[in-house]
């Protein structure tokens, strides 16, 4: 959480102090520098924040060292204190190593007993009506006929062929996004 807190001052402004220092022994996901550097540059000491946050001074001192992480409702006073929203301050919390663990030790049996288009449906609304509204069936038979083709040309089983389709469409989904910008 502190790398994105200080990611969002750099962005908006001058790189501070721990910006400018060695990246060495900071982990991958960190954006240069560490919530203290930023503190410090917007002129707030750790006592002066703890008490805007109403905790102690340690606790922002563990922040700063990633020795722990604030709750949720530290989180959203933290967000206000910087100007950020919640899901800026948490966006890039996630280190892809931890992503692909998580991937990794999810069983095949278990992944298909999740609801993916449920699980989906809240931060994407299209996907609890779409069937609704979309000739599903023509679709469907559409990107069998590539499923096909790709099992035929290139030798693929029903997964692979099914994993090259998905990811060429993220593979155009990336480029529309590029080319409407």
């Amino acid at each position: 959480m502190n790398c994105l807190v200080c990611y969002k001052h750099c962005y908006h402004k001058k790189p501070c102090g721990g910006c400018r220092n060695s990246d060495k022994g900071k982990p991958e996901h960190c954006r240069k520098c560490r919530i203290k550097d930023c503190i410090g540059e917007k002129g707030l000491s750790q006592e002066e924040v703890a008490e805007k946050l109403g905790i102690s001074r340690q606790t922002v001192s563990k922040w700063e060292t990633d020795e722990t992480l604030p709750d949720i409702c530290q989180s959203k006073r933290m967000a206000v204190l910087y100007g950020l929203s919640l899901d800026e301050l948490v966006e890039f919390d996630i280190d892809i190593k931890e992503i692909q663990e998580v991937i990794d030790r999810t069983s095949e049996e278990v992944s298909d007993k999740i609801d993916w288009t449920k699980a989906w449906s809240g931060q994407y609304p299209i996907l609890s009506r779409y069937r609704e509204e979309v000739d599903t069936d023509r679709y469907a038979a559409e990107l069998d006929k590539l499923l096909r083709d790709l099992e035929k040309k290139y030798g693929y089983n029903e997964l692979d062929s099914f994993l090259v389709l998905k990811d060429i469409l993220a593979f155009v989904w990336k480029g529309r996004k590029k080319s409407s910008r």
